[in-house]
């Protein structure tokens, strides 16, 4: 069975264009880059400034998870045609162990674990498709009005002149047999099976699944159904497990008391009403419309009244529970979002406190008495936290990623993964630099600390990688980062960063000759070029001529601009528009000829103390967006300018030297045009 959770990406300038379409058939999409959980997608499409965005995102990494980024009848940003305008669209993510080398071509680093990916990805598909029909009454095999069946891919719209340029998933299915016709049909065998061999999508609307419903076995089996569900629901709704646990403990009995017993039956462990604040997050709701009316409790002004109100009917616990949060992530008031801050928060008396303030409950004492059940029961192993390690989740040890850590607490946290690959992915695309994954006992799992020059380099790299505004271009004037890098100009650009004055304006073909001028040496003969093992953190692959990359030291990951959507020098637009012009990607032999590792210079103690770099400063700003205003104009005289995190202020660097001099005389340029720069020693 799938499991459908409401992820709307209300950031996103797609959900708020206010676009409607009347959806007549679907789309498929895969995402066409490297990444198999849909929850990095999330985290990266929930944003302004990304032009892209679909009604369902179907997971490679668990089968039969799917998140909902927009309603259906939003118009999505998919296909430039006629997918956005008339269907509902479905984005399949591909897979970690592949890498993108150019349009719509790629290599494969892992057979076995590729295969899985993409597998479950088709699987998870079919059943998905297969109840939208159902839904909305589509045939998969007929056709529509404009040629196009009502279930149809990318691809298919792209050769019918319908769509824009892309081949998705031809390119990945391909590679198995798999076809578009193969796909209906599997489709349209599920939909039957659904109906004769499982339930009807209406039924499944009523009828409560079991056995997370009605009344529970016993306590024991309460805690242990609830807390399976809260679990399963915090990497994407991020609410505090052992919170939402104690409060359906407390707003049913553990849902065995004999007062909350109409509501349990129903489904309804939280006591959710049929009319709530603010219809605005009715978008957000997984309820049904079904609702009952019983006599029930409220406390106003220190006394204790009955009052006859309408309750929600839910289908199962699941349904009620992601309802409630997503209660909890959107409802809003006239100051805004009324629960929002409880969102990412790990300590439970903040949570609860944040709730009870909210409104939420009219009891004086509901947050003693959530706290209470949660010390009582110790619903805190159920926490995604230090010391969560029981039962469901609870065995589960999971990365997170936030801007730190302090008193045991993942702070500025934006997601928790069982994955440290994912945890990785899902803080790149965030912003690397402003984001650090941590392990569970708050110890940095990436990026690993260090001052090396080496270091700083991949650092630059990395961060340059997860920021889209660059792309790739190797047109000459066009190709500095302003915003967008060709191979070698990206590795040359990491390493001034890092403050070796290597060329600029590098091309593979000079890049031995230049670098060994500045501290590297060739160590090709001390490698594995084909398999990259003995390579470490910075060291330089290259093949003169085609094409250079960096060893970021993370099992020999790959750091790189290597080609655009189109695969030509250039593609008219500048930053990233696939996510893979710049990234990282495993390790790859691309017939690599030349490793060159940088030496770091040997320090005599006399010789330490009496080093100088001298760093070019243009100006330090307390809001990024100013600095990224300004970096554009110093980008104009300095391309490979930078910002540095400093604290609470953002500094634009301008190049780093070991001559005062050149520094100087870096300054005065900047100067002559208007822009602000010191020089400073460090």
């Amino acid at each position: 069975m799938i499991t459908i959770v409401k992820r709307l990406l209300t950031n996103s300038n797609c959900f708020n264009s206010g676009r409607r379409i009347t959806p007549s058939g679907m789309q498929l999409h895969t995402i066409g880059t490297a990444q198999n959980s849909a929850a990095s997608l999330a985290s990266y499409w929930d944003q302004p400034g990304i032009d892209a965005c679909v009604h369902y995102c179907v997971d490679a990494e668990h089968e039969g998870r799917v998140l909902q980024f927009l309603p259906e009848n939003y118009r999505s940003w998919a296909d430039q045609g006629v997918g956005n305008a008339s269907a509902i669209t479905v984005e399949l993510m591909e897979s970690d162990y592949m890498r993108y080398t150019g349009g719509a071509s790629y290599t494969v680093t892992n057979e076995t674990k590729f295969k899985a990916d993409v597998t479950r990805a088709y699987k998870t598909a079919v059943e998905l498709f297969a109840q939208k029909c159902l839904e909305h009454g589509w045939d998969p095999q007929a056709r529509r009005p404009d040629g196009l069946h009502y279930v149809f891919s990318h691809d298919e719209g792209r050769r019918a002149g319908l769509s824009s340029a892309h081949v998705d998933p031809t390119h990945i299915w391909n590679r198995y047999g798999w076809t578009m016709d193969g796909f209906r049909a599997d489709v349209k065998a599920m939909m039957q099976e659904i109906k004769t061999g499982k339930q009807t999508i209406a039924d499944q609307k009523t009828t409560p699944a079991t056995p997370a419903s009605g009344i529970p076995a016993s306590k024991e089996e309460f805690i242990s159904v609830v807390a399976a569900i809260c679990a399963d629901l915090w990497p994407d709704l991020q609410i505090l497990p052992s919170v939402v646990i104690a409060q359906c403990c407390l707003e049913t009995g553990y849902g065995l008391g004999s007062d909350a017993q109409e509501l349990v039956k129903r489904n309804n462990l939280l006591g959710m009403k049929a009319e709530l604040i603010n219809s605005t997050w009715s978008t957000f709701s997984v309820w049904s419309g079904e609702s009952f009316v019983k006599r029930t409790p409220e406390v106003y002004g220190g006394k204790t009244i009955y009052i006859n109100d309408s309750f929600r009917v839910y289908k199962d616990y699941r349904n009620c529970i992601e309802d409630y949060e997503q209660f909890l992530r959107n409802v809003r008031n006239n100051a805004g979002y009324k629960y929002r801050s409880v969102v990412g928060m790990t300590d439970p008396e903040k949570v609860i406190t944040a709730i009870s303030k909210g409104g939420y409950a009219t009891d004086p004492g509901y947050i003693t008495k959530v706290m209470a059940i949660i010390r009582k029961e110790n619903l805190t192993r159920f926490d995604p936290t230090e010391g969560g390690k029981a039962a469901v989740a609870t065995e589960k040890k999971y990365y997170r990623v936030g801007t730190g850590w302090k008193d045991g607490k993942c702070t500025g946290q934006i997601g928790a993964y069982e994955k440290l690959v994912n945890a990785k992915n899902a803080c790149a695309i965030a912003g690397y630099g402003k984001y650090k994954v941590y392990n569970p006992d708050g110890t940095v799992a990436w990026p690993a600390a260090g001052t090396t020059t080496a270091q700083k380099a991949v650092r630059w790299a990395l961060a340059i990688a997860a920021d889209n505004s660059h792309g790739y271009n190797n047109t000459k004037g066009k190709r500095l980062g302003n915003p967008d890098y060709a191979c070698s100009s990206f590795v040359a650009g990491a390493w001034r960063a890092a403050g070796v004055d290597v060329a600029a304006d590098a091309y593979t073909a000079k890049m031995k000759t230049d670098f060994t001028k500045h501290g590297f040496k060739d160590i090709s003969d001390k490698v594995d070029l084909r398999t990259g093992a003995g390579m470490k953190c910075g060291d330089v692959v290259l093949r003169p001529g085609v094409h250079v990359e960096m060893v970021t030291g993370a099992k020999h990951k790959l750091v790189g601009a290597r080609g655009n959507a189109t695969g030509g020098a250039e593609n008219g637009k500048a930053g990233d528009q696939t996510g893979g012009e710049i990234a990282v990607i495993p390790w790859w032999d691309d017939g690599w000829t030349i490793c060159l590792r940088y030496a770091e210079p040997k320090k005599t103690a006399a010789a330490s103390a009496a080093k100088t770099t001298y760093v070019v400063q243009a100006g330090a700003y307390k809001a990024n967006t100013n600095s990224e205003k300004m970096l554009v104009r110093v980008k104009s005289i300095v391309p490979d300018a930078y910002i540095v995190r400093d604290g609470d202020l953002y500094r634009i660097q301008a190049g780093a030297y070991t001559v005062k001099a050149n520094a100087t005389k870096r300054a005065e340029e900047l100067k002559a045009a208007g822009i602000s720069a010191i020089v400073k020693t460090k």
